[in-house]
């Protein structure tokens, strides 16, 4: 499918706020609009425009597509580079000594030193400076290592054009300031040769939308949510899910859900009663079997819901398992009640979209590999 650039269709560039994106709407349809324009295209542009601004009004819509414009921004500035063999060592040293210098006055908190070794791109520095704090408040750097790994030649000859870009691997070495784990994150960075000198590449992102959520990261750890043994909320554990969400993304880190159900079987006028008291019985026997860094907390009125960090599918099994276990003994004669269990495991880089596959999941219990427990005398 040919690829379309909805930022180029409304005239807005890759980070403008949803505001400029109305406005660039309104002006576009205006130019457009079949009723208005004598342009032969004009139906055909309307309808781009359209797509363009449904896509991108939405915040997830716009989440996905942003990661797809990125994959292609950077293929196509490839298109007119080559790749080469080999580059003089004196300049394949050279750009590897910027990317070592730029890493190190991260590692060192020299925010306005490491800004210099970018490649100028409109990213202004008081706004990089703000997002490198961002990102320091959850992660400390302790160390990196750089491989490098090719080199692109420019197919034309233009002086003020970028002549050379040389690609690294870059392992970096972090502490996590939440769980206090250290941590390997694997990056590619390029270095770009112009105007006789060595400039870090920075990707296209939405620096604002990358600072608030590190903020919201960075007060989660202010309130050492992670070291609480209190019941959370429903809103509480979303946070924890985005916590959650930003490793996996950042490191690979797999997490699951597990959700336990409770539905009393005594009379009508005792359900409430018994169901609240089962329902605060089992929280406590959950409580006391998780580990430090997983989180319980209450996703409705009637269902459990355990985060596991670092946990997929089969470590979630058997978490499963050992708390359905733990039910089991705990039920008697005159406990009545039915459990219903699942899990889910993370395997998507949205909020919004995995919160759409937790409702789903949980409105199809058994067609989601469920365990279903009936635990009711006689």
């Amino acid at each position: 499918m040919k690829w379309i650039d909805y930022y180029k269709i409304l005239g807005v560039e890759a980070d403008a706020e949803l505001e400029m994106i109305v406005t660039a709407y309104r002006r576009k349809a205006f130019e457009y609009h079949p009723d208005r324009s004598n342009r032969s295209d004009a139906k055909e542009r309307m309808y781009e425009v359209n797509r363009a601004y449904e896509t991108l009004k939405d915040k997830s819509l716009r989440t996905a597509y942003d990661m797809k414009w990125i994959e292609n921004h950077k293929q196509r500035s490839e298109d007119q580079f080559y790749t080469v063999n080999l580059l003089e060592n004196e300049m394949v040293e050279a750009a590897e000594l910027t990317l070592k210098a730029y890493f190190q006055a991260i590692l060192n908190q020299n925010y306005e030193a490491a800004y210099r070794f970018l490649f100028q791109n409109g990213l202004v520095e008081s706004t990089f400076i703000r997002w490198q704090n961002s990102v320091a408040s959850v992660y400390r750097m302790i160390g990196f290592e750089t491989q490098f790994i090719k080199a692109l030649k420019n197919k034309t000859s233009k002086s003020n054009e970028i002549q050379y870009i040389a690609v690294f691997s870059v392992t970096v070495q972090e502490i996590d300031k939440m769980s206090g784990y250290e941590e390997m994150e694997l990056l590619s960075k390029s270095v770009l040769f112009s105007d006789g000198k060595w400039q870090i590449y920075m990707d296209q992102i939405n620096i604002d939308a990358v600072i608030s959520k590190f903020d919201k990261l960075s007060e989660q750890k202010k309130r050492k949510y992670y070291l609480k043994k209190t019941t959370m909320s429903r809103g509480e554990l979303i946070l924890g899910i985005e916590r959650e969400l930003e490793r996996y993304i950042r490191y690979g880190s797999p997490f699951s859900l597990a959700f336990f159900e409770i539905i009393s079987k005594e009379e009508q006028f005792m359900k409430i009663y018994f169901r609240q008291k089962h329902f605060d019985d089992l929280i406590s026997l959950i409580k006391n079997a998780i580990r430090k860094l997983d989180v319980i907390g209450t996703w409705t009125t009637d269902c459990i819901c355990v985060l596991l960090p670092g946990s997929g599918l089969e470590e979630a099994t058997l978490f499963r398992n050992k708390i359905l276990k733990l039910i089991e003994d705990y039920a008697s004669d005159d406990k009545q009640f039915t459990v219903k269990s699942t899990i889910y495991e993370n395997e998507v880089k949205h909020l919004e979209y995995l919160l759409n596959q937790v409702r789903e999941t949980l409105e199809n219990w058994e067609e989601n590999f469920l365990s279903y427990k009936n635990y009711q005398s006689g």
